[in-house]
């Protein structure tokens, strides 16, 4: 009589040590990806948080003059950002302009220019600000968006192990009860004999996308993964269907966004396919990708994260697409253009008053400065070129060309970061900006 039992016995053991284990390998597998792509959001966070403490300042120290009107309106653009916990202008150790000043502001100061700050809820750095006095500008970014990113990951790990128990229980509880109704004595059974235990369903568990999904919903950049045969594929975060709405079954990443710019697909499919033939540098191909999405009112900075395979993990067998929304920075950056022309069509105007006063000298002038500008085009014994440039900034400086003595100045700090030697792109800058300026002249003098 004691035999009937150990076949009974046997299956239902052995049905919920393999249940155990499968819930307890899906379970940690799940922990396992969860934390890598929580961590890999995380840090994504935290270079931008960092990166916007530093840009911060760098841009402001670069177009905030000491004057109340201009500083209020460039502090109020940045204010604006949900990141920014405090921004402050000080002189001579005294705070003029802020936006939420704080404890934090103190040792942000005492640290050096262009390095970042740690505190407790914050990033921030400082940088000096050109002008005709010596100043101060520090930014103060909030880390809350980090702190949430770390409060999310916890929580899903919480969550994870919570339902990896409940399946493993109700998993539990299904094969005990079916094991036993299907091994009890049945009037169809014959007498003596106990029927055979049926094979239990599979409990239905939680997909591994369903933790992805919660994670990249709260993502506040937009992802997307996409083959290099220019499929989206795997899963998005819900800021790109947000921003640029849901893509189709079939869709590709240049079908995807050449509703709103025809040239920006045509860029993405010759790098998809040079990436594909692999003929190019990986990192040369990556660079010649469009880096920036004009759609509709938004602004939005295109970044790619290949994802390596192959033997040796050097063969891009897909691309992480990362889109950020720059609206806010493009903005600025608009505000400052213009701002930058309309103080141009000021000096015009007061130009043009010299002008009549002396046109001989004017013309003096204009002669010898357009020919400064170019013998600053190719590179020369750097003494004599530090010469010019001040000669030039000089002369600009008498007739009221600010801008393009701010420029000068500019260029002039930066030699010493380059023994001297003027740079290919500072040697543009001082043609266009003298370009920008005749071509007005020409307008003004007819």
């Amino acid at each position: 009589m004691g035999n009937g039992s150990h076949p009974i016995r046997q299956p239902r053991t052995w049905l919920l040590i393999a249940l155990v284990i499968g819930v307890a390998a899906l379970t940690g597998a799940m922990l396992v990806l969860g934390r890598a792509l929580s961590e890999r959001f995380a840090s994504q966070i935290q270079a931008d948080l960092e990166w916007r403490a530093l840009r911060g300042a760098r841009e402001l120290s670069k177009t905030t003059e000491l004057d109340g009107a201009l500083i209020d309106e460039a502090l109020g653009a940045y204010a604006a950002s949900p990141d920014v916990q405090a921004i402050a202008v000080e002189v001579g150790n005294r705070v003029v302009a802020s936006h939420e000043t704080s404890a934090s502001i103190a040792p942000v100061f005492a640290a050096q220019p262009g390095t970042l700050v740690r505190g407790d809820g914050y990033v921030a750095s400082w940088a000096a600000v050109k002008g005709t006095q010596v100043g101060k500008i520090a930014m103060v970014v909030s880390t809350r968006r980090l702190a949430d990113a770390h409060a999310m990951r916890a929580e899903v790990s919480r969550l994870t192990l919570i339902a990896g128990a409940i399946a493993a229980l109700l998993g539990a509880l299904v094969v005990l009860v079916l094991t036993r109704r299907n091994h009890a004595p049945g009037a169809t059974d014959p007498p003596g004999e106990v029927g055979h235990a049926l094979a239990p369903p599979a409990p239905e568990l939680a997909p591994r996308d369903r933790t992805l999904r919660m994670i990249l919903d709260h993502a506040a950049q937009g992802f997307l993964t996409v083959e290099l045969d220019g499929r989206i594929t795997g899963e998005r975060s819900a800021a790109s269907d947000r921003w640029l709405g849901e893509p189709g079954p079939d869709a590709t990443l240049p079908g995807y966004l050449s509703v709103y710019s025809d040239e920006l697909a045509d860029q993405l499919r010759a790098g998809l396919q040079a990436l594909r033939a692999g003929t190019v540098p990986l990192a040369h191909c990556l660079a010649q990708l469009p880096t920036r999405l004009v759609a509709i009112a938004n602004t939005f900075d295109l970044a790619y994260a290949p994802v390596l395979g192959g033997e040796h993990g050097e063969k891009p067998e897909r691309l992480l697409v990362i889109v950020t929304d720059v609206s806010e920075q493009a903005a600025r950056e608009r505000a400052l253009r213009e701002q930058h022309e309309q103080r141009e069509q000021r000096e015009m105007v007061s130009l043009s008053q010299l002008i009549t006063v002396d046109r001989a000298a004017f013309d003096e002038f204009f002669a010898e400065a357009a020919g400064l500008v170019a013998s600053l085009e190719a590179p020369a014994d750097p003494e004599l070129e530090l010469r010019t440039l001040r000669t030039l900034k000089d002369n600009c400086a008498y007739y009221g060309l600010d801008t393009y003595v701010e420029l000068c100045q500019r260029i002039e700090a930066s030699l010493a970061e380059t023994d001297g030697v003027i740079s290919d792109q500072r040697r543009v800058e001082l043609a266009n900006g003298w370009g920008r300026i005749a071509s007005q002249l020409v307008v003004l003098l007819k």
